[in-house]
C-alpha cells in the first residue's frame, strides 16, 4: 500500500533460491509493486578489504598483500575474514616477502565447510559436473565440459549447471 509508512527489509542468498523455493512466489509478487526495491550485494571492493585488513591487525599490511587478499577472495566477506584470520595467526599480514600469502594458504577450513554444505544439497551428477568444471578452470566453454563429461547426458549437464 503506497499510503502506508512501513519499511520491510529482508535478506536472502539468491544462490539458494530456485523455482520451488517458497520465497520465489513472494518475490515475484513483490516485484510487481512500484514501491519494491531489490538491492543485490556483491563482494567487497579492494578499498573495503584494505580497511578490514587494517582494522583486523594489519595496520602496516602492504598494498600488494591487500590486493592479493582481494584477488584471492574476490571480496567475499566470509573468505576475506577467514584468510585474514589465518594470516594474522601466522603473523603473515605484515611480514616481509616470503611470508605466507593468501594464495599459498589455499582455502580456509571455514570456507571449505561452507562449500561442502552447499555441495551436500546438490545431486551426485551435479557435483560430478562441478568437479569437472573446477578442473577446467574459472571460465570454460560448455562444449568442452560436455566433451569431458561423456558419462553425463547433455540434458543432465545443463540441468546440473542450472542448479549449481
Amino acid at each position: 500500500m503506497p499510503e502506508s509508512n512501513l519499511l520491510v527489509i529482508g535478506a536472502y542468498r539468491d544462490v539458494e533460491i530456485n523455482r520451488q523455493h517458497p520465497l520465489t512466489e513472494s518475490l515475484a509478487r513483490l516485484s510487481r509493486s512500484a514501491s519494491f526495491h531489490r538491492l543485490g550485494l556483491g563482494g567487497l571492493e579492494s578499498d573495503a578489504v584494505g580497511q578490514y585488513v587494517r582494522e583486523s591487525g594489519g595496520e602496516n599490511a602492504s598494498s600488494e598483500m591487500i590486493d592479493a587478499i582481494h584477488a584471492h577472495t574476490e571480496g567475499n566477506p566470509l573468505f576475506v575474514s577467514e584468510v585474514v584470520q589465518i594470516l594474522r595467526d601466522q603473523d603473515g599480514l605484515e611480514s616481509a616477502a616470503g611470508a605466507a600469502t593468501p594464495l599459498a594458504l589455499g582455502l580456509p577450513q571455514g570456507v571449505i565447510e561452507a562449500i561442502g554444505q552447499r555441495l551436500n544439497r546438490l545431486s551426485e551428477p551435479c557435483v560430478d559436473a562441478l568437479t569437472v568444471a573446477a578442473v577446467i578452470g574459472r571460465q570454460f566453454d560448455f562444449n568442452l565440459l560436455k566433451y569431458i563429461s561423456q558419462d553425463i547426458s547433455e540434458f543432465q549437464l545443463l540441468e546440473s549447471m542450472d542448479k549449481a
